[in-house]
């Protein structure tokens, strides 16, 4: 999950901040995000039973929002 927050919240920022058009379905964006290619497979292999774009939606994330981790462990 360090991986996937951190790079959520780098890709949100980065469409942001290069003049992308309004995020009005953060759902959809989580999902995009969570599908890019620059994901290992290693990790996008138990998206099924881990269901990360679901995830981060529920817990509140937004394209405005930035994630500070602290303290991470070694998996979910």
């Amino acid at each position: 999950m360090r991986i996937l927050s951190a790079a959520a919240a780098a890709a949100l920022l980065i469409a942001l901040s290069a003049g992308a058009t309004e995020v009005t379905d953060t759902e959809t964006v989580l999902q995009e995000i969570v599908a890019g290619e620059w994901r290992p497979a290693a990790h996008s292999v138990q998206d099924g039973a881990r269901n990360p774009a679901a995830s981060l939606a529920f817990w509140g994330l937004a394209p405005e929002m930035t994630i500070l981790e602290l303290q991470p462990g070694a998996g979910w």
